[in-house]
């Protein structure tokens, strides 16, 4: 699976904000291109990290037909 990061300048601030595309709460606001993609490395990985100790709940009363 390819994650794509996006960036976006503030044209008012001058800040940038990055954000995974495929998980838009991973996000961050820094004053540097290269800031703000550490960050959300770093928080990608905090993310990633704390899915792997979740599990997914099943409610058999929520089944529903196609």
């Amino acid at each position: 699976m390819k994650i794509d990061g996006v960036i976006i300048k503030d044209a008012t601030t001058g800040k940038f904000f990055g954000f995974v595309r495929q998980f838009p709460g991973v996000c961050a606001q820094a004053n540097t291109v290269n800031e703000v993609s550490e960050k959300i490395n770093a928080y990608f990985q905090i993310f990633v990290n704390k899915l792997k100790n979740e599990e997914i709940s099943m409610d058999e009363n929520q089944v529903t037909s196609m």
